[in-house]
């Protein structure tokens, strides 16, 4: 009885200690700056846990977002810093970016109307929105790293503005379930990220209209018909996590949330 009450502890301290989860590693790189290298970022994801890791010429930085308790942690390796912004805070700097843009509207009206044009095109419209982008399949079979895509074309405004190549969810061992963090992600940044459509679509495993099918491998997007940047996934593979993998590294000093940051 002693004995198998030791091993049921065992079994509860190992679950206690790993889960499963999923890692990914990629590279992003900007086209638009030929002597730019490439950016190596690591994303392991757990539940409704996102860490990722990010390291550059000039970058050495992790975010960790926790689902659970809706909160974004910015962490600066290099200074061994850390920042801390919850939902709260990002409502808050939602409305002093809002108030902001009020004052500065409300300061237009006393300028001189040659003025006023050249400060409304430097200010971002409230006003303006992105046409959606349609998704239109152009090849199938070409290979990106280790597996067989489908190339499709995304217009906007009858310009191109990304080609992604997708493969089948079930190649990957993955389903839409083991990527839910990102859809609660997603929903944290709402507000502050109305356009960026990544983590809301990410790709079904059925057709859908406008919309391209199965997982993004490698996606390029475009400005004016011409590339800016780069994201490719290098490898997807499931292995344990433990909880130190979403928690700060010892050490590391907080710094306080500002509206610059």
């Amino acid at each position: 009885m002693k004995q198998i009450t030791t091993i049921t502890l065992g079994i509860l301290v190992l679950v206690s200690v790993s889960m499963a989860g999923i890692i990914m590693t990629s590279q992003f790189q900007d086209l638009k700056n030929e002597k730019a290298q490439p950016m190596n970022q690591s994303m392991y994801l757990e539940k409704t846990n996102i860490r990722m890791d990010m390291k550059g010429d000039k970058t050495d930085m992790s975010t960790i977002f926790l689902g659970d308790k809706q909160t974004f942690l910015m962490i600066n390796n290099s200074k061994k810093s850390y920042t801390v912004m919850t939902k709260e805070d990002l409502e808050k700097l939602q409305k002093t970016a809002e108030e902001a843009t009020a004052k500065m509207q409300e300061a237009l009206k006393n300028m001189p109307p040659a003025l006023q044009e050249k400060m409304k095109n430097m200010m971002p419209s409230q006003e303006a929105k992105k046409s959606e982008i349609v998704y239109k399949k152009v090849a199938s079979g070409e290979k990106v790293n280790q597996w067989g895509c489908d190339k499709y074309e995304g217009v906007s405004d009858g310009q191109k503005v990304a080609e992604v190549w997708t493969t089948e969810w079930k190649k990957l061992g993955l389903n839409e379930e083991d990527l839910k963090g990102l859809d609660q992600f997603g929903e944290f940044f709402k507000s502050m990220m109305k356009n960026m459509s990544f983590f809301y679509k990410i790709g079904t495993d059925e057709k859908a209209e406008n919309m391209y099918v199965g997982f993004p491998i490698q996606t390029i997007n475009y400005e004016k018909d011409k590339p800016t940047n780069k994201y490719e996934i290098n490898e997807i593979k499931q292995q344990d996590l433990t909880p130190a993998t979403f928690e700060v590294p010892k050490g590391y000093k907080q710094e306080k949330m500002t509206e610059q940051k």
